[in-house]
């Protein structure tokens, strides 16, 4: 594939059938949709990820969603199953962390 994309005839031939396509008014109508509808759905994520946030910040005002919430957290930790699934996360995250700095410090060296 590559020798063909080198080859002059073979570009040429790609080029027209491009410019070809273009000149196509379905063609141009659908990648104007296309790119319409990308725009429109970014739109409608970002204002219901908006909505989203608003409600969680209202739900945090709320005195009794904080104290339920407090308790819910304080009977995890109690479990001895979640003990030890934060002691591996932490584990790991440290180990990440030293990795990361042997690394930088290796390249701050050479540098």
């Amino acid at each position: 594939m590559q020798n063909r994309r080198k080859n002059k005839k073979f570009k040429e031939k790609e080029l027209n059938a491009k410019r070809y396509s273009r000149k196509d008014k379905n063609y141009r109508k659908t990648e104007a949709d296309k790119k319409k509808s990308q725009r429109d759905d970014s739109d409608i994520r970002q204002i219901e990820r908006q909505r989203e946030l608003s409600s969680k910040r209202e739900a945090r005002k709320n005195e009794d969603f904080k104290k339920t919430e407090l308790a819910a957290k304080r009977e995890a930790r109690k479990n001895e199953d979640f003990k030890k699934t934060e002691n591996l996360l932490l584990k790991e995250r440290l180990e990440r962390m030293k990795i990361f700095k042997k690394t930088e410090l290796a390249a701050k060296k050479r540098g």
